[in-house]
Formats: C-alpha cells, sequence, structure tokens
C-alpha cells in the first residue's frame, strides 16, 4: 500500500514539475518542503499535544500496570494452589483473568485512539498553515520530507521554520 502511494506522490510530482516545465515559461514551478516531525516537536502546539498525549498515556500506562500486577498474582496464585482450589474458584479466577485481559486490550486501543486524535489535530493545523503559505507564496507543490521517495532536497526549499512560526502565532 505503500509503495502504491509512494508510486502516486512521484507521479503526481512528475506531472506537476513537467506540466509546469510546458505551459510558460512565465510560471515557474515553485516547491517548498516541510518537516512534519520537526513541526510538531518546536511548534508550541504540537509540544503542547505531545505534553497532552504523554500526561493522558501516563495514567493509562499506571492502569495497565496494576493490571499486569494483578494478572500475575492470579497466575501464580493459580499455579501455587492448582491442587487446593475448587472449579468454582479456578472458573472465578480464569474469569477475573479474562476480565484484566479485555480491560487491558480496551486500555490499550484507548491510547491508540487518543494519539491519533491528537495527531490529526495537529496535522490539521499544519495543512492549515502549509496551504496559506502556499497560496501567498505561490508554491506550485509542498511535499513533505518524511516520506521514502524525497531523497534529497536544498535547504533552500524547506520551508518548515515559517510553518512553525505560523503555528505559534496561532497557539495563544
Amino acid at each position: 500500500m505503500k509503495s502504491k502511494a509512494g508510486f502516486i506522490v512521484v507521479a503526481l510530482m512528475a506531472f506537476v514539475v513537467f506540466s509546469g516545465v510546458y505551459a510558460s515559461a512565465a510560471e515557474p514551478v515553485k516547491i517548498g518542503i516541510v518537516d512534519i516531525k520537526r513541526c510538531i516537536d518546536e511548534s508550541k502546539g504540537g509540544r503542547m499535544r505531545k505534553e497532552e498525549l504523554r500526561a493522558k498515556t501516563e495514567q493509562m500506562d499506571e492502569r495497565l500496570q496494576a493490571l499486569e500486577v494483578e494478572a500475575r498474582a492470579i497466575t501464580n496464585e493459580v499455579k501455587a494452589q492448582q491442587l487446593l482450589l475448587t472449579e468454582t474458584l479456578k472458573a472465578e479466577k480464569e474469569r477475573r483473568f479474562m476480565e484484566i485481559r479485555a480491560e487491558a486490550q480496551n486500555i490499550q486501543k484507548e491510547k491508540q485512539r487518543v494519539s491519533d486524535d491528537l495527531t490529526k489535530l495537529v496535522l490539521r493545523d499544519i495543512q492549515e498553515i502549509v496551504l496559506k503559505i502556499a497560496g501567498e507564496g505561490g508554491y506550485s507543490l509542498i511535499l513533505t520530507d518524511g516520506g521514502p521517495w524525497l531523497l534529497y532536497f536544498q535547504t533552500s526549499l524547506d520551508v518548515t521554520d515559517e510553518v512553525i512560526a505560523a503555528l505559534d502565532e496561532k497557539q495563544p
């Protein structure tokens, strides 16, 4: 799937570049590059979202650790008292173990959902800024340097600092 997406991006880039060459000599193609990771790591909004994610997942991680301790205790208890436990008690222990497992899976899913939601918010902000910069700066194409299909670019094409500055202006 990624290779197909990469091919589409390369084909789109080639189309834009070559169509611009043939379209008109008066309208040169202007290309920019954005480092999304740097935008997230260095902008106020990105750092704020990462801290929010850390705080939310920290509580979930604590709960996961408590569940792991409880599951280990149940397993050790069943092993130690295997011959002494009644079938009813074994069934109760197994039921509780399964509840713990289900709760842990739910917490992992929630962690992923929270991470995805916060990432989407940051990426939406970055996209809005990039669209604004592209329109105001006359860019034909702005790419991210985070993909395997972009092997080299001149640093003069990098608009990341401009995006970070605009993101910071947007934050209260």
